[in-house]
């Protein structure tokens, strides 16, 4: 029996718990609802959490949410910025909140050069970007995603390869030797934004200069961001010394928060193509070009092969061989969560290939951040990011693939019908772009790893110590491959290379720094900060070249010519230490100031001036905190601010040189020794010295925010080579000649305005935000510290073509050249203007001038201005021709949300700068020279001017000077000719073109789906979205792409377009999940 009752109280136990969980289970029930603010706004990503549980949700981009919840459950909202609510669920189905703003949480926190403020309390010109404003766009690197987002900041795509750089100027350009891009801090760890060009990881036997450049910042997986604070005036900066000078980019990676394991993946995949292509001739219009050159330069018969141009086809688009639609694609996974160890996980992987032919980019990333309570007072944590990248790179400006393809005559194939490579029989030197686009082969590797670990020490409420070690290490490798071949003609290469560089580079930081906050009186609000930190990098790289190897399908060094075999090495070490401190005081967060001083000391300089100073001061008022203004509604917030300080910058010109270095000299004798350069022991700091001035507003309940600030940078003591006589063997062979000295000398003035506004158009159920920022700068050389001296900026393959001459009261960069008024319409109009030519040895016995189609000026030859007038054309009549320098840049991005679907359309541009125009010039790729035969022209070139008799048509009269005008004299482009008498091809307005531009930079229409459904597979969001990038783009400009910034050859050239890759137009879907 007590078996069986056993057995009973078992199955009565079963039963009972089966009865309970059923009952459980019944009470459950799905809750939805809505929450918003007291103007009725939704609130997206709201914490939706059962008390005393894990479980929870978030709001979608709409305000919805949905949750499994028991009657007896209690819901807890809570929400940055907004007093928390909790209700008991009880009978309810549908819970719809308004939360209230929490004064003291709502203001947003910044974070600043060692610590963080509220937003309300800033005195200096700060400015924060979300991280999920930077991935509205597809991007390689951080710096791609600021291109239009912030006031003050110039962004300028340098290439579209990928992983190409961009050149990021905030408050225009501050130096003219050192260092001009922002310093970048990811996660208290500094690291440089300099763009490289290819040289300087060992690729310069690609070839071209000027734009192929990669990024430094493309190793960082921009999916990790979490915020980005842009500090733009002295007193922002000054707490980072040295390396401020240029503004700084502060950049704050995604944390854990408390709470349960959160899994997210992102991803998108997209095609690219070309945006546009430039108009060149196709072969019926070469053919007719051809013949018509013959004619009009040699006076000779049309080639055989194109008689009859009529009877051709289009012939090859060259142009539609090297480019192609290629993939894009990104994935990222991230975990997170964490209680007293909160945890941030994630692992990416970006693959972009080149919409031009060799050129690819791959990253692989993956980031570990940690954060643990060990004690109430101490908290200990690190930030680790590895990445890997794999890259493969082309030249596509002066010399490369771009210019070749535009030039490749449309009269030959891409490949024979064995499928080699087409070329010509005899004529020209003919490179086939195709080839040269797929068998040089020049990669690049890379492997960083960036990171540091920190311990946060509370020793009282008020006091916190801060300790840090921090750094990144990086390992590359790259190489290139030139083959030999022969494509007919003279395009012979005997003698294939390959060259291998590797390097490993290092920084490492240590930093303390006390942090004191208290409150005194309820009024008086102070916070001081005390820090030391020391610092120390380098860098070494070795290289080899084998030359000769006997296949183009090895390409190992060792099995080149041993006696063509170079090798070399390099490196550079430097170290920094610093003192700094700031004090914060307001009182009754009414009235404020900021006070910072920074000393850093710099192994670049010499005893004595090692030490730079760095002071800067800031205060504001906010003035809706006074009687007098409470009672205006409309005014939500006024504030004034003002600012001054002093950054510096270390230089470019490396380590020692103000002392003297020695080097080998072989000699008769033997091996000597001998002085590579002057050293100069007084070279110190440049400094610069900046005011600002500025106002924020707030109108309507902040649904209108602006901020309007004006400033002035001056840098001095440029440091610059110091010019010294020839005869003191600064000129001449570079294995025997002497360096100048360096010097300080010279003034560099920024000025300008900002203008930021951000509004909430429309609230309701349909929602409209606008966000416009408008820069406007103005940058002058005050002074070079020489008389007579300027600035210049060459190009050509030797680098001795003048095209930029900045003099002192000028902008960076200013183009110099002759101005194009017209074309010589026949030898009256020639007679009857300036002499353009030396008639010395061109006059006859009766005195007056011969003429010559191939040795003076001709009819249809360009008429330049006698600016001096002289009624000669020399040197002397070279005048301004317009500056590179926007007086103008803009973005204006307008975001439309109702119901689940959100559309963003993002618009960017410049104004008022000027562009050379390079590919049509002979030094750079030579579209429009006419000098050749040989190389297909644009097909405006087809309304060049061009010459007709002026009686009979005798034979000869293209000779005679009499018998000979310009058919269509309102033509711009000058007559084709072989040996321009005139120089045509000289740097002019021809050449100078509008480089304003308006463009379409995102278009992104998503959809977030409905709480109530995404619930049923236990996600908190799942988002969907198709995106048009790089749309289209409104501008005068003929060249591929309008968006040309500075040259990494020549710091003195800007907005020179010697074959810009352009940025391509991308396609993209993605999907966002959240669980």
């Amino acid at each position: 029996m007590k078996k069986n009752y056993r057995g009973l109280n078992r199955l009565a136990s079963v039963f009972l718990f089966l009865f309970v969980c059923s009952v459980a289970f019944a009470q459950q029930r799905l809750i939805t609802g809505k929450i918003t603010d007291e103007a009725g706004s939704p609130l997206p990503g709201v914490n939706i959490v059962l008390k005393g549980t894990s479980s929870g949700t978030t709001t979608d981009v709409d305000g919805n949410f949905g949750i499994q919840a028991t009657e007896t459950d209690v819901l807890s909202i809570s929400f940055i910025g907004y007093e928390p609510q909790e209700v008991r669920v009880g009978n309810l189905t549908v819970v719809n909140i308004k939360l209230a703003e929490d004064i003291k949480t709502l203001q947003e926190v910044v974070v600043i050069g060692y610590g963080e403020v509220k937003k309300s309390d800033l005195t200096g010109a700060v400015v924060s970007v979300k991280g999920e404003t930077i991935n509205q766009s597809v991007t390689t690197g951080i710096d791609q995603g600021l291109i239009g987002r912030v006031a003050g900041i110039t962004a300028t795509q340098m290439s579209g390869q990928p992983g190409g750089s961009v050149s990021i100027r905030i408050r225009g350009t501050s130096s003219v030797n050192g260092d001009t891009e922002p310093l970048y801090v990811i996660d208290g760890v500094p690291i440089s934004g300099n763009n490289r060009n290819v040289y300087e990881m060992g690729l310069g036997a690609v070839g071209g200069a000027g734009k192929t450049t990669y990024s430094p910042l493309s190793t960082i997986n921009p999916s990790d961001i979490e915020s980005i604070e842009i500090l733009k005036d002295a007193s922002a900066t000054a707490i980072y010394g040295n390396r401020g000078s240029n503004g700084v980019v502060i950049i704050t990676t995604k944390r854990g928060k408390k709470g349960e394991a959160k899994v997210a993946y992102d991803g998108y995949y997209g095609v690219q193509q070309a945006p546009v292509k430039m108009e060149m001739m196709n072969l019926r219009e070469y053919a007719e070009f051809r013949n018509d050159w013959a004619a009009e330069t040699a006076g000779e018969t049309p080639d055989p092969m194109f008689a009859d141009p009529s009877v051709l086809g289009e012939g090859t688009d060259w142009q539609k061989e090297i480019f192609r639609t290629a993939p894009v694609m990104n994935h990222q996974l991230t975990l997170s969560g964490g209680d007293k160890t909160r945890y941030v996980i994630t692992g990416g992987y970006f693959k972009q290939d080149g919409m031009i032919l060799g050129s690819n980019f791959d990253r692989y990333s993956l980031r570990v951040n940690l954060d643990t309570d060990v004690k109430k007072w101490l908290t200990v944590g690190n930030s680790l990011a590895v990445s890997k990248t794999d890259e493969r790179l082309g030249v596509f400006d002066r010399g490369g693939i771009i210019g070749t393809a535009l030039k490749a005559r449309p009269d030959v194939p891409a490949r024979n019908f064995d499928g080699s490579y087409a070329g010509v029989s005899s004529e020209g030197a003919f490179v086939n772009p195709l080839a040269q686009a797929l068998d040089k082969k020049n990669y690049l590797k890379r492997a960083t790893v960036i990171g540091n670990v920190y311990a946060d020490l509370k020793f009282l409420p008020s006091l916190t110590l801060r300790s840090e070690f921090g750094g990144n290490a990086e390992l590359n490798n790259s190489s290139s491959w030139n083959p030999t071949y022969n494509y007919g003609g003279g395009a012979v290469n005997e003698h294939n290379s390959i060259s291998r560089q590797s390097g490993q580079s290092y920084f490492w930081q240590v930093k303390n720094y006390l942090t004191f906050n208290q409150q005194f009186a309820n009024v008086h609000n102070v916070t001081a900060m005390l820090g030391q930190e020391a610092s120390s990098w380098g860098w070494y790289s070795v290289g080899a070249t084998g030359r000769d190897l006997p296949t183009n399908d090895v390409h190992s060094i060792d099995l080149g010519d041993p006696k063509q075999f170079t090798a070399a090495d390099a490196s550079n070490s430097g170290a920094l230490e610093s003192y700094y401190g700031r004090l914060n005081y307001n009182f009754n967060e009414k009235y404020y100031a900021t006070f910072t001083y920074r000393a850093d000391g710099s192994g670049n300089f010499g005893p004595g001036h090692k030490w730079g100073y760095f002071p800067s001061a800031a205060l504001s008022w906010r003035l809706t905190s006074e009687p007098f203004l409470q009672n205006i509604k409309t005014l939500s917030n006024l504030k004034l601010r003002a600012s001054w300080g002093k950054t510096g910058n270390a230089g470019n010109q490396g380590g020692f040189k103000y002392g003297e270095t020695l080097a080998t000299l072989p000699t008769n004798l033997g091996l000597g020794f001998r002085y590579t350069n002057y050293g100069n022991p007084l070279i110190t700091w440049e400094s610069s010295e900046q005011v600002d001035v500025g106002v924020d507003a707030a109108f309507l309940e902040n649904r209108i925010s602006l901020t309007f600030e004006y400033y002035r940078k001056l840098t001095s003591d440029l440091l610059l080579v110091q010019q010294l006589p020839g005869y003191m063997g600064t000129i001449g062979n570079d294995a025997v000649k002497r360096e100048a000295p360096w010097g300080n000398f010279g003034e560099l003035e920024n000025k300008g305005f900002e203008i930021q506004v951000s509004s909430k158009n429309l609230t309701g159920k349909f929602q409209w935000d606008t966000d416009l920022n408008i820069t406007r700068n103005r940058n002058t050389l005050l002074d070079l510290g020489i008389k007579d001296a300027f600035l210049s900026g060459n190009i050509g393959a030797s680098g001795n073509v003048l095209v930029s001459r900045t003099l002192n009261g000028q902008p960076l960069g200013n183009f110099y050249g002759y101005k194009v008024v017209g074309i010589f319409k026949d030898k009256e109009d020639i007679l009857n203007s300036p002499v353009q030519w030396d008639p010395k040895n061109d006059v006859g016995a009766d005195g007056q001038p011969i003429f010559s189609r191939d040795g003076t000026v001709w009819p249809g030859d360009l008429k330049f201005a006698d600016i001096d007038k002289n009624d000669t054309i020399d040197t002397r009549d070279r005048v301004n021709l317009g500056s590179p320098q926007p007086k103008f840049s803009f973005g204006f991005n307008n975001t439309f949300r109702y119901g689940g679907f959100s559309l963003e359309i993002f618009l960017v541009g410049v104004y008022g700068n000027k562009i050379f125009n390079a590919m049509k010039n002979p030094n750079g790729s030579g579209l429009a020279a006419m000098r050749s035969a040989w190389d297909n022209q644009l097909k405006e070139v087809t309304n060049r001017a061009k010459l007709e008799p002026i009686n009979a048509a005798t034979d000869g009269w293209w000779n005679d000077i009499n018998n000979v005008r310009v058919s269509n004299p309102n033509t711009d482009i000058p007559r084709a000719t072989f040996s321009d008498p005139n120089e045509n091809t000289r740097v002019s307005s021809r050449y100078i073109e509008d480089g304003s531009y308006l463009r379409i930079r995102n278009i992104r229409l998503g959809y977030t789906l409905p709480a109530s459904l995404i619930s049923r597979i236990k996600a908190s969001n799942v988002y969907v979205y198709a995106q048009v990038q790089n749309a289209y783009t409104f501008t005068k400009y003929s060249g591929f792409d309008p968006e040309v910034g500075q040259d990494t050859w020549d710091r003195n050239l800007f907005g020179v377009d010697n074959g810009r890759y352009p940025s391509p137009r991308m396609y993209t879907v993605g999907l966002s999940l959240g669980f």
